[in-house]
């Protein structure tokens, strides 16, 4: 912007009066001085931008209520690991009996259960491990490993035994029960199959009577249509071994 700013001048003054009035060095220096707020505004305004396209980013694959991954970064982070043949697992987990929360103890105490959830599926994340919420009561646990069996083990033993949450502010410790099903990434399945086939492990889950993760490798016809929620007994005080 200084150089045009000096250019102009100069072909002005020239067109103006036929001459050349000012020395090269002085004009240069009165031509940076005059710029330098342009110039800085110029810089300011685009690093405001960059800002702003960088949150507006981080917000498109946020879930604003546990601040964990949403969806979109979910599958995209799924994509990227099959396109490039990264071996591991996909998992689903939802609550084994969530809309009673929500039916009997309100919204309120719905979202504490979700930030509990996500608070200890914030202690799995890491490189080889990413977690998502994939909307509702629904999360996604992407491991990317050679032998995720330990994690996998992890997720069953920590996440659906139970979840602790609070009814209220200082009120009463409740347990909330998991269940998760999982499926092996493969390089000739897509992102979509391959959460349908977590899906259908996850419903054989429930069937067993929740709290558990069912690994499935291929497809079971009519696991969606057959499958028995069992919600009696999932949700308990804190005084009940969690087992």
């Amino acid at each position: 912007m200084t150089v045009f700013i000096h250019l102009f001048s100069v072909s002005a003054e020239w067109f103006l009066i036929g001459q050349i009035a000012y020395p090269f060095w002085p004009r240069l220096m009165l031509t940076a001085i005059s710029a330098f707020p342009f110039v800085a505004m110029v810089v300011v305004s685009f690093h405001v931008a960059e800002k702003s396209r960088a949150k507006l980013r981080a917000l498109a694959n946020t879930d604003t209520l546990t601040s964990l991954p949403n969806r979109r970064a979910f599958i995209a982070a799924t994509t990227a690991a099959i396109d490039a043949g990264m071996p591991g697992f996909l998992a689903i987990l939802d609550g084994d009996c969530f809309k009673s929360i929500n039916d009997t103890l309100g919204h309120a105490t719905g979202d504490r259960a979700l930030l509990a959830i996500a608070a200890q599926l914030h202690r799995l994340q890491g490189p080889q491990v990413c977690v998502a919420r994939l909307g509702g009561d629904e999360f996604g646990i992407l491991v990317l490993a050679e032998n995720p069996v330990l994690q996998l083990d992890h997720i069953e033993s920590v996440i659906c035994a139970g979840v602790r949450f609070s009814i209220s502010e200082g009120g009463q410790d409740l347990v909330l029960r998991m269940s998760a099903g999982a499926a092996r990434l493969t390089p000739d399945q897509t992102v979509i199959r391959i959460m349908a086939e977590a899906d259908w492990a996850l419903y054989a889950a429930k069937k067993k009577g929740g709290a558990c993760l069912v690994y499935r490798k291929q497809q079971v016809p009519g696991a969606r249509q057959s499958a028995i929620f069992h919600e009696k007994g999932a949700l308990r005080s804190r005084s009940a071994p969690i087992t």
